[in-house]
């Protein structure tokens, strides 16, 4: 692509040959800025913004921690839930309270083999994921 440089036009041909050079540089630069435009609205895209986000997150040890503490708490609090409210009964209150107890001693004691644990795992379906492709 040229600057807008002065070009000295002497006769017919020169001024041809300038609009010639012209239409070629007005192509190139529209090829260009679709590239681009089309580049911006994959990046905007839903699925490219999440497919980023993953990979961000499979890169961030300290993301994954979290989120996985979290996953493994709320799993607990639904298993405990769970059991809870099979049992209606003052046995089944207890039964539930000490599940709990016991589930938030266990995870909290191991939490970082669990994590260590469930990050490998994620690691190696993305790894198979990211392969396949």
């Amino acid at each position: 692509m040229r600057n807008m440089e002065e070009v000295e036009i002497l006769n017919h041909a020169d001024l041809v040959s300038r609009i010639i050079q012209l239409k070629a540089d007005k192509l190139q630069q529209e090829e260009e800025l679709k590239k681009m435009l089309k580049e911006f609205t994959g990046n905007l895209s839903p699925a490219s913004i999440l497919k980023e986000t993953l990979h961000e997150l499979f890169e961030n040890t300290e993301a994954q921690n979290d989120i996985t503490k979290a996953g493994i708490d709320i799993g607990a609090n639904v298993l405990t839930s769970w059991i809870g409210s099979k049992q209606s009964s003052i046995k089944g209150l207890i039964s539930a309270v000490i599940i709990g107890m016991i589930s938030r001693k266990v995870i909290s004691n191991n939490s970082s083999k669990i994590v260590s644990g469930v990050g490998k795992l994620l690691q190696w379906g993305y790894e198979k994921v990211h392969n396949k492709q």
